[in-house]
């Protein structure tokens, strides 16, 4: 399905310093400051972005048997790259060749072992840390050997059923991540907020962001979970900013490290709603996907669930420290499915420092992005049977 014509202006947002980018029409833009925050609105719909495609051959490419449910990706500074899965709970870090050269952790609760495996940060003195958000613990493996230190949030944050940390210039973002468990309306859509917190590399609170809204979902008479086409809180760092994207409007928030807003940048939206006909679609996609004597009963349980009234205004959110950030179009709940991520491709629009747009960029269909560095973007790649690849496509910016 493609939610981009039923909503052809509500579909991505990117925040990139682009030095060789023209200058957009300065009537498309207005620039206004209100209480020390400064409003970049732009006068311009999706549509009306000029496009184009990264190239089609990765400048990169990692392959190996053990990629399996990739859930984050680092590029580090040597020019290897970190890679979380959660297959077995490990990093391994790859060389420039693409040979597997380490392996740091490995699946349970001890010390240097994962739940699951959230955040991939480059921290100082040359170390990884790698973020789990079941037991909220920060495990720093030295890249030069040495024993890892663990660091636990429990007690400095509130407890969460998910969380994630970025990366800051000078320390790290706690972000909480609500989810259905929690208050909630009797029936029908909610969604919960969570607070969201600058710490230092001792995990010692320094500012407060205030909360925000995490997944917006849905309590029935026999489930509670992510509502259909729910929004979700999407969020990254780049240098000492914290950039925040509910998908509730066609809007950035940016922060800075005393935790003050100090930037909005917003774009024009078009018809959000989501229709009957829309719900009825993915229910049969959904149906499509069962076996066949569990399509009765698919059916039952996805015409049940309510769906959210408005399609999220954007998806994901990455960043490099250099000042790059990408917010992904919203592709619709199918594409959360293994065939739905084969064969989604994704668009983005880039904006520059300013606030103003400059292009949209499509990145191929299988193509995850999860992270930016210098001119190339890095994520996972799904070929036909599902298999996992690393790739890392030229930005030409």
């Amino acid at each position: 399905m493609d939610y981009r014509w039923s909503c052809p202006s509500v579909a991505v947002l990117s925040v990139m310093i682009t030095a060789c980018a023209e200058p957009p029409d300065a009537n498309l833009v207005t620039v206004t400051d209100s209480a020390a925050v400064e409003i970049v609105t732009n006068h311009r719909a999706f549509t009306d972005v000029p496009s184009r495609s990264v190239p089609e051959q990765p400048a990169r490419e990692i392959r190996d048997d053990a990629l399996y449910r990739v859930t984050a990706l680092q590029p580090l500074p040597d020019g290897r790259i970190a890679v979380g899965m959660n297959g077995g709970a490990w990093v391994s870090i790859y060389d420039a060749a693409g040979v597997a050269v380490a392996r740091m952790g490995r699946e349970g609760d001890g010390p240097g072992e994962f739940r699951f495996i959230e955040s991939l940060l480059v921290l100082p003195g040359d170390s990884l840390g790698v973020y789990d958000p079941q037991p909220e613990r920060l495990t720093v493996f030295p890249l030069v050997g040495g024993d890892p230190r663990v660091l636990s949030l429990v007690d400095v944050t509130p407890a969460l059923a998910w969380s994630r940390v970025h990366l800051l210039q000078d320390g790290l973002v706690y972000v909480g991540r609500a989810g259905p468990a929690g208050p909630a309306a009797e029936m029908g859509v909610y969604r919960n907020s969570a607070p969201s917190y600058r710490i230092d590399l001792e995990g010692r609170t320094l500012a407060a962001y205030g909360e925000f809204p995490g997944m917006q979902a849905f309590i029935g008479a026999r489930m509670r979970t992510r509502a259909l086409f729910g929004a979700l809180l999407f969020t990254t760092t780049t240098g000492d900013r914290f950039v925040v994207g509910t998908g509730e409007y066609p809007e950035l928030r940016i922060y800075g490290p005393d935790g003050a807003l100090t930037q909005i940048v917003r774009w024009e939206g078009g018809d959000r709603t989501v229709t009957d006909e829309m719900k009825e679609e993915y229910v049969e996609f959904m149906v499509s996907q069962a076996p066949p004597d569990q399509a009765d009963a698919t059916r039952d349980r996805f015409s049940e669930m309510l769906v959210a009234p408005e399609l999220p205004t954007h998806a994901e959110v990455i960043a490099s420290q250099s000042g790059a950030i990408w917010v992904g179009q919203y592709p619709g709940p199918e594409a959360e499915m293994p065939s739905g991520r084969r064969l989604s491709s994704r668009s983005w629009l880039v904006f520059g420092s300013d606030g103003t747009m400059r292009e949209r960029i499509q990145t191929p269909p299988g193509f995850l992005p999860m992270a930016l560095a210098d001119d190339v973007v890095w994520g996972v790649y799904y070929d036909e049977l599902g298999v996992e690849s690393i790739r890392a496509y030229r930005t030409g910016l």
